[in-house]
């Protein structure tokens, strides 16, 4: 069965759907592993991606916390957890 559509690399999302939810999920994502390392380093314990998913569970508001690949996918956040593993 073939797809009924075909993905677009080359084309950018809109405008409002950059603002409206990528950005804001971004942030969402850079916070809590923010909080999650220094949450790890005050119980000096060791940075890693597992460890920062495990407690992004418990330090989120909603309990989803967050997935090794989301802290991956965004750069600020890579960058972030790489300086302080």
């Amino acid at each position: 069965m073939r797809p009924t559509s075909t993905p677009r690399p080359d084309r950018a999302a809109p405008a409002w759907l950059q603002q409206q939810v990528y950005a804001p999920r971004r942030q969402r994502t850079l916070d809590l592993v923010r909080h999650a390392v220094e949450a790890l380093a005050t119980a000096q314990r060791a940075v890693s991606l597992a460890a920062i998913a495990t407690a992004s569970k418990t330090l989120d508001p909603t309990g989803r916390g967050i997935s090794p690949s989301a802290i991956l996918g965004n750069p600020e956040a890579r960058t972030y957890y790489e300086q302080h593993r």
